[in-house]
């Protein structure tokens, strides 16, 4: 057993980055190690009942989110919605490089409160989770690792891959490729640069790579992508400080047990779980369209309703709740539909459930892409697709026999593969050198 260690870990704002983070935690707190978190005051909680030491921060006033309740989410993303309606990159240069550019503005602010957070603590190695890097983390002179949680194809800035955002096709033309990563750059080049000025300022020695826009450790990368997804053969060999992991899936230390809702005991049809992820689920367009389209459908569906709790009126085979865990209710469910975020599909193929992909922005696109031509799931236009479409793509999957071996043999091998065991071991490895 090595030296005990102080872990810190700095995930960007969102449950997604943080439930990851905190399954990575859990594999140190066993080893005996101390986890350090510093996150945002909304998660008040999360993670001490597992053992986790929390730290809280706040965003001033002129950086923080726009939304601080339901109502102010529900009309931010009523304002924003016709930002989500065009093509992929049309999307990404417009909704995602806001986004970033919030992410920056968010890490900005809080990069002296890292520092003193790191004075504080004295942690013998740094997680960050977030495509910023703030400089008080990475710049500190103390081992750091990039846990990205995220979609991989932005942080390993390969040009033998897909282009980021993109959902383009792993077979598709090279030239598709590179007419897309040419508009992509030059939509978010004006970011790359201020983050280097940011960095050279702050005395970071590293900067952002040419096409870059998530810094790489020179410690340890770890990306979080099922091998079944994985866009590298198994011949395929990474720098010795990079690694993937199938999964970091929390533990359900701490969160409530989900029960079967009363409606639908005694009920035919299989369990379906919709998640559309903070933005899909704060869309009430949105979520009156897919609610109307499955009403009548034979199967029962567990609705996660975020900040429309109390203006989505759900059917009979629906039930629905502000937020359900996943590790919680997965395992009881034979089919996920979600945006597409990283995390939640690499759950769902975790407990061995197909997924039905409806992207909204971003790494969703490359999700449901990607679930596609591997034939994992489907994926559809949340915008566009009829009720007809929807329904058959879910009745499809739930009785794919087939399908649901094959994802039980993919489950069962993330269980036991060993990965975040060889995580840990290279965590504590950079901190013995």
């Amino acid at each position: 057993m090595p030296t005990k260690l102080t872990v810190l870990f700095a995930p960007a704002y969102g449950l997604s980055r943080l439930n990851a983070s905190i399954a990575l935690a859990e594999e140190l707190i066993a080893r005996g190690h101390r986890a350090v978190f510093a996150i945002d005051q909304a998660y008040r909680g999360q993670v001490v009942k597992r053992g986790i030491q929390e730290l809280l921060h706040s965003l001033p006033e002129q950086v923080d989110r726009d939304a601080k309740d339901a109502d102010d989410w529900h009309q931010y993303v009523a304002n924003n919605a016709g930002a989500l309606k065009g093509d992929s990159l049309e999307i990404a240069g417009g909704y995602c490089v806001q986004q970033f550019d919030r992410q920056l503005a968010e890490c900005r602010a809080l990069d002296e409160h890292y520092r003193s957070v790191v004075d504080i603590i004295r942690p013998d190695v740094i997680v960050v989770n977030s495509y910023v890097c703030a400089p008080a983390l990475v710049g500190s002179g103390i081992p750091w690792v990039n846990l990205i949680s995220c979609t991989p194809l932005l942080a390993l800035n390969d040009q033998t891959l897909p282009p980021p955002f993109s959902g383009l096709p792993f077979k598709a033309s090279i030239d598709d490729w590179h007419r897309y990563r040419h508009q992509f750059d030059d939509k978010f080049a004006g970011i790359q640069q201020t983050i280097n000025e940011w960095y050279s300022a702050a005395g970071v020695g590293a900067q952002l790579a040419d096409r870059q826009l998530v810094l790489q450790s020179p410690h340890l990368n770890i990306y979080v992508y099922p091998k079944v997804l994985d866009y590298y053969s198994g011949n395929t060999l990474l720098a010795n400080n990079w690694l993937r992991v199938d999964s970091l899936v929390a533990s359900t230390t701490g969160s409530q047990p989900f029960e079967l809702p009363e409606k639908f005991r005694g009920k035919v049809g299989k369990l379906v779980l919709i998640n559309m992820g903070r933005v899909g689920s704060g869309d009430l367009a949105l979520m009156n369209k897919l609610v109307a389209h499955l009403t009548n459908s034979e199967h029962r569906f567990i609705v996660v309703t975020g900040s429309l709790t109390d203006k989505l009126v759900l059917p009979d085979n629906m039930w629905g709740q502000s937020y359900v865990s996943h590790v919680s209710v997965l395992p009881k469910v034979d089919l996920l539909i979600t945006n597409g975020n990283n995390q939640s599909v690499s759950e769902a193929i975790s407990y061995s459930k197909p997924v039905i992909v409806l992207p909204l922005f971003g790494e969703h696109f490359e999700s449901g892409q990607r679930v596609k031509e591997l034939a994992l799931g489907l994926t559809l236009c949340p915008y566009t697709c009829s009720m007809t479409s929807l329904v058959a793509s879910v009745d499809a999957l739930v009785d794919d026999k087939y399908l649901h071996k094959r994802l039980s043999l993919i489950g069962k091998y993330m269980e036991n593969s060993g990965e975040n065991q060889k995580a840990v071991n290279l965590l504590e490895s950079i901190c013995n050198k």
